[in-house]
């Protein structure tokens, strides 16, 4: 504003011929800092739903890819780290403690984005029988090409030689799905911020939900829950007119 307002000083003394040059040209003026909006385009129960409708017929991996990122909010690099030693049947429970990443060479096994994204996080029954299911599949299909899957240090996910996905193999499969069934656009990271959204719906506390996203600080969290707030607002009128209708 003081910039602005000294430039036109200047501005209005060479027009009045008091002077030939204006200083403020060549004054760095500081880069307005843009205020971020939390705005990442989601799915709401009923469209999740219908997205795993759309691909029931898809071979297992791709389905439990999906089912994963829905259902405990992992990053995409935190999915293709996993290996099947971090998935505990007793407990229900599946441990991020390494996650893939870009190289110079394609993609690389490395440590999660921050501290807090080393974490475990509770899984419900359904998923891990999916997982379960993938595990058997996965040992027939490589037994038959005289691959030996039964080690703890085996990735959930790998290419036809048995290595771990590069980085872009989750985004890959996405766009194959919305070409092949003409589904509206959807980013991979967009089912992380339908797993939190729908967790607040569902009544889990902030804290909760933090560190089931692995989130380093609760402003994230809380940018999140105040843009569901929001499209909760959009939907009162809506709400209030189907109560009236009884």
């Amino acid at each position: 504003m003081l910039v602005s307002l000294s430039n036109r000083i200047f501005e209005y003394s060479i027009n009045a011929g008091y002077q030939k040059d204006n200083p403020m040209e060549h004054v760095m003026r500081p880069k307005a800092k843009n205020k971020k909006k939390y705005k990442s385009p989601s799915y709401n129960k009923a469209k999740l739903k219908s997205f795993f409708e759309i691909i029931k017929d898809e071979p297992l991996d791709t389905i439990l890819t999906f089912r994963l990122f829905a259902y405990t909010g992992i990053r995409s690099g935190e999915l293709l780290g996993l290996k099947w030693k971090d998935i505990d049947e007793e407990d229900q429970t599946l441990s991020v403690e390494r996650s893939i990443g870009k190289s110079e060479k394609g993609s690389k096994v490395t440590t999660p984005k921050t501290e807090s994204s080393i974490r475990t996080i509770s899984l419900d029954r359904r998923t891990l029988d999916m997982l379960k299911n993938w595990r058997n599949e996965q040992r027939e299909r490589f037994l038959k090409l005289g691959v030996n899957t039964n080690s703890s240090e085996q990735f959930i996910f790998t290419d036809i030689y048995n290595q771990h996905y590069g980085i872009d193999r989750n985004s890959r499969l996405l766009k194959q799905i919305k070409r092949k069934y003409d589904i509206p656009p959807i980013a991979i990271h967009s089912f992380r911020h339908t797993h939190c959204s729908l967790l607040f719906e569902a009544g889990v506390s902030m804290n909760d939900v933090k560190d089931r996203l692995g989130h380093a600080s609760i402003k994230t969290t809380m940018d999140i829950y105040a843009h569901v707030t929001e499209e909760s607002k959009d939907r009162t009128a809506d709400k209030f007119a189907q109560f009236m209708e009884i």
